[in-house]
């Protein structure tokens, strides 16, 4: 009996295959090996914010001093990583594998300040709570009995807002079946189709953003302004070797207050002014609207290392930053003033305003004042509106008296010559049309 070629050639073909992957899945898994030059360390691994927000930094060695700003609150972790230089950002990188409570290194947290004095800081139930979600910006740290509380009260909306959900997917469902089957029966008898069923609208549930961590205890503490030696101490007594960082813990320079900033022609785009030496520009021709913010001033330096403490580039030990600030202090303002020669000539006070989508105007929008309408505000803000004069200043009053740190200078600017505006846009197709009419003269000399 003969084998046909094929069924030979297939054979060889298994044999081979065989032959390749037998071996391989009777190897054993190869480890992934740890980067070169890479080493085992004690990472501290704080939770620190910008007085907005909270974000776990890692400091390997390499990292430097931790930057806080003083007396916010701080979350000390010590955790076990691989730390490796990845030359691309040129930053030590620290690989904490998964999260889990075998990672993190027990101990009791001390702080040394400048003349010696120690301070245990006792580990503390605590979580991180963010009303805006996990991606929102607004996160503090709750302590103690405020921390389970409201975890507890998170659990329970949370759940809540799901079961909500539920129903209402569940109500969809069925009025989206009672109208197919009446579909069915109306084509089945066409000349004398059911009634149709009525339904009642429907509102979907309010979306739950919020967000909190599991609590769990850690060493948390706020610090003064000052430098501080951050260590770990081992339940055998002994400091934790690598366990030990300096702190340097900065204040605000200054206070005052900033603006948001929204032209009328494009209100999602807004402009922040939060130095009280910026100027704020207008053409004039339409209505601005400003949203004063609570700003603090920093040290640039010491600022932008909080959250990116390997930073190569960092600003100038010397620069300053105003940042708007969720904690700063301030009372909420009365009234913004227009002054122009010292005196005021116009006053105007902070309201909420609503956009309202419409299909047949120029911008598909207008703004107008939430409190007559009484429907939610998408903003809040004092109106300036158009025809300002070409230079005046504005700032905040509370109780007749003016704001510190909240003027500004006002200045309206004039575009001119606009018809030249798109010029250097039509000198290529002017180049263009010359060399094709020089090409088509020779072409007829030519012929």
């Amino acid at each position: 009996m003969t084998v046909p070629a094929r069924q030979i050639l297939l054979r060889f073909v298994v044999a081979i295959t065989a032959g390749l992957v037998l071996p391989a899945a009777a190897a054993p898994p190869a480890q992934a090996q740890p980067p070169e030059g890479s080493e085992e360390q004690m990472v501290l691994w704080p939770l620190v914010t910008d007085r907005i927000e909270y974000r776990r930094v890692p400091y390997p060695r390499q990292a430097g001093p931790i930057r806080v700003i003083a007396d916010t609150d701080v979350v000390f972790d010590v955790r076990r990583a691989t730390v490796s230089f990845w030359p691309i950002t040129r930053e030590h990188l620290s690989d904490f594998g998964p999260t889990d409570e075998e990672e993190f290194v027990e101990g009791s947290l001390e702080i040394v300040d400048s003349s010696g004095e120690v301070t245990v800081v006792e580990q503390e139930t605590f979580v991180e709570w963010r009303p805006d979600g996990v991606t929102g910006q607004n996160s503090q740290i709750l302590v103690g009995e405020r921390a389970t509380r409201q975890y507890d009260t998170y659990v329970e909306e949370a759940r809540a807002a799901g079961d909500a959900q539920r129903r209402y997917q569940a109500q969809i469902a069925e009025q989206d079946a009672a109208a197919r089957a009446w579909a069915r029966a109306a084509a089945r008898d066409p000349d004398n189709p059911p009634p149709a069923p009525e339904f009642e609208e429907l509102e979907p549930p309010d979306p739950y953003r919020a967000y909190a961590t599991k609590p769990r205890p850690a060493a948390v503490t706020s610090l003064p302004e000052g430098r501080y030696t951050v260590r770990l101490r081992g339940a055998d007594g002994e400091i934790v070797e690598g366990a030990q960082r300096e702190v340097i813990s900065f204040g605000p320079l200054g206070r005052g207050v900033g603006y948001l900033v929204r032209p009328e022609l494009r209100w999602t785009q807004p402009v922040d002014s939060y130095g009280p030496s910026d100027t704020v520009y207008t053409t004039g021709n339409q209505a601005l609207y400003l949203t004063p913010v609570p700003v603090e001033q920093f040290n640039a330096a010491n600022f932008a290392r909080v959250f990116h403490p390997q930073l190569l580039e960092a600003p100038d030990p010397s620069a300053t930053v105003w940042v708007p600030t969720a904690g700063a202090d301030g009372a909420r303002p009365g009234s913004l003033q227009v002054k122009r020669g010292g005196e005021v000539i116009q006053e105007v006070e902070e309201l909420p305003y609503r956009v309202v989508q419409l299909p047949d105007v120029s911008r598909g929008y207008r703004i107008e004042d939430a409190e007559s309408s009484g429907d939610p505000p998408d903003f809040e803000a004092m109106l300036l509106p158009m025809g300002l004069p070409g230079a005046a200043e504005v700032r905040l009053s509370a109780n007749g008296d003016p704001v510190p740190s909240s003027s500004r200078d006002l200045r309206r600017f004039k575009l001119t010559n606009d018809s030249f505006l798109f010029l250097p846009a039509a000198v290529p197709l002017a180049v263009a049309f010359a060399v094709g009419a020089g090409n088509r003269r020779r072409r007829r000399r030519t012929r």
